[in-house]
């Protein structure tokens, strides 16, 4: 069995991929969040506190680490799963920073990286017991979306989110970082796209509708045009095959970028792919019109690119419907996917 382990969050507006309704004034809240036909959704109860969920990754099928921030005081909290997500352990940790991202290389070597503008991270070699603060004087910005290649070589955006984005990478587990790529046609916003490596190629957010790729080093291969003003989500499933939530629509190619076609004809939220007919998404089946907006979101699963969609039942603002829910876990799966769908 496949397993992918995600967190859902961040999330601004998601929009349906048919026709939106509005309800009227009278419009019931539905808080129950649900997963499509074919999934199951379960609840475990091992995490408490003032807290909020950023980021989990799963290291193999048993090892798990949860990023969270306290809503009080800007604490950065870790938490452990050693048993697949059936028991969390707070580390106890209370790093007096606000998080932005986390990365483990393995089960011993991770990072979160925080707001400091000089490429400021924790860093842990012993799975999270004992945590030392980095920063990098050839660094000047913060460190978004740590990711990996084969040989345990780090990469990040490196940006101070307003004027400038650049990409660097560490061969030797962050204890320093070299700009590899300094374009100015780079783009960044933290709560959309930036960058995805998949395999020897990073595929980067650029500016004027791109994605600009590179080499491990770095160095421009190719530019992809979109046709999309904004590049809300990106997902890569192999070198031919892309999927792009773009500002109205989610679009996919099977040429490598060259050309592309629509799978949904409104903004979504890429859960995963699996491969190019079956993948998971969020998006929104109608709003209501009352003076808090309320967005009905559902779960919806495909496996014929896009063409039809199996659904869960609506949710109204199913992300913070999710986030209230701080003490639990979900899972979604399937013979193909098991899933974290919530807070953690």
């Amino acid at each position: 069995m496949r397993k992918i382990f995600l967190l859902l969050i961040g999330i601004n507006l998601l929009l349906s991929c048919q026709k939106d309704n509005l309800f009227n004034e009278d419009c019931q809240l539905e808080t129950e969040v649900t997963v499509p036909e074919g999934f199951e959704i379960n609840s475990i109860n091992t995490i408490s506190g003032e807290v909020h969920f950023k980021e989990i990754q799963f290291i193999n099928d048993k090892v798990g680490y949860i990023l969270g921030a306290s809503d009080i005081g800007g604490y950065t909290e870790i938490f452990k799963t050693n048993d697949i997500g059936n028991i969390w352990t707070d580390l106890d940790l209370s790093l007096n920073k606000t998080p932005i991202n986390m990365f483990f290389i393995n089960e011993d070597t991770g990072f979160v990286s925080y707001y400091g503008l000089k490429g400021n991270l924790y860093k842990t070699i012993d799975g999270g017991s004992r945590w030392n603060e980095k920063s990098y004087q050839n660094l000047n910005g913060n460190l978004y979306h740590i990711q990996k290649d084969r040989e345990n070589n780090l990469y990040a955006i490196l940006s101070d989110s307003e004027t400038f984005t650049v990409l660097v990478k560490s061969i030797d587990n962050a204890e320093s970082w070299q700009i590899i790529n300094d374009s100015k046609e780079f783009d960044f916003r933290y709560i959309t796209f930036s960058f995805k490596l998949f395999e020897d190629k990073i595929y980067i957010s650029g500016k004027n509708n791109k994605i600009i790729v590179t080499d491990l080093n770095g160095n421009q291969i190719q530019v992809i045009h979109t046709g999309q003003p904004y590049i809300w989500d990106f997902d890569v499933i192999d070198y031919s095959r892309l999927v792009l939530v773009g500002s109205d629509k989610v679009i996919k190619s099977s040429d490598g970028g060259l050309n592309w076609s629509t799978i949904c004809d409104k903004r979504a939220k890429i859960i995963d792919f699996e491969n190019s007919e079956s993948g998971l998404f969020i998006y929104s089946k109608s709003n209501c019109p009352v003076d808090y907006r309320h967005s009905n979101g559902v779960i919806a699963y495909t496996n014929d690119e896009g063409k039809s969609w199996i659904e869960s039942q609506e949710s109204t603002n199913i992300i913070t419907s999710i986030r209230k829910f701080l003490n639990q876990s979900y899972k979604a799966s399937t013979s193909h996917y098991t899933r974290s769908l919530g807070s953690i």
